[in-house]
């Protein structure tokens, strides 16, 4: 490995740091309380090394939501592309959906608390991007579950995708707010029973 190559890992590892560090902080403090003081010294870094890989306090947190949802959807996208049945298909898809959600559960609260306090150019921009990688993914779950709908069943692929993504949602957004511990298996089952015998009609 060169020292070029070392650098550039180091700086992207020291990237990765302060958006880890700034998503803990944002979710736990809010927007407003999270100042990049606080960010640095959670990083133990100087304030002015964040200024070299974003812009300001507002760039930091949007760029850390976008990227978080960038990499969220890819990997559920890449999980339900394997399946081979529709019963793998949906059983899947809410499983990896309910699991990442929880992982991601910092991004989700910022998502639903702060972000809709900020008012910008640069925050209607990331509202939209946003809703483009999740239409992107609805996409991918429409495609998928286009190939495994019953001969006959008059249900287009969108609507099933849009009810699989509205429960795990709905589902999330009632832990967050309840601020309890669920246990997801259960929840599992019963999301995956429902949407299949709707679709098979057993």
């Amino acid at each position: 490995m060169t020292i070029s190559d070392r650098k550039t890992r180091e700086k992207e590892q020291r990237r990765k740091s302060i958006l880890t560090a700034a998503e803990k902080l944002f979710a736990r403090d809010g927007y407003t309380a999270t100042s990049l003081d606080r960010v640095a010294e959670e990083v133990e870094i100087s304030k002015g090394t964040i200024y070299l890989y974003f812009k300001n306090k507002e760039d930091l947190f949007f760029t850390l939501i976008r990227e978080r949802f960038e990499a969220l959807i890819q990997r559920v996208s890449e999980q339900i592309a394997e399946a081979g049945t529709l019963e793998e298909l949906v059983t899947t898809g809410i499983q990896v959906m309910l699991d990442e959600t929880r992982k991601q559960h910092y991004l989700f609260r910022l998502t639903s608390a702060e972000q809709t306090k900020i008012k910008s150019t640069a925050h209607r921009e990331l509202r939209a991007q946003i809703m483009a990688i999740r239409n992107s993914y609805i996409q991918a779950l429409e495609t998928a579950v286009e190939h495994f709908i019953p001969d006959g069943l008059n249900v287009s692929s969108r609507s099933i995708a849009l009810v699989m993504t509205g429960a795990i949602n709905t589902a999330m957004m009632e832990w967050m707010i309840s601020n309890q511990t669920i246990d997801l298996e259960p929840l599992k089952k019963d999301i995956t029973t429902i949407i299949l015998r709707g679709i098979t009609h057993e």
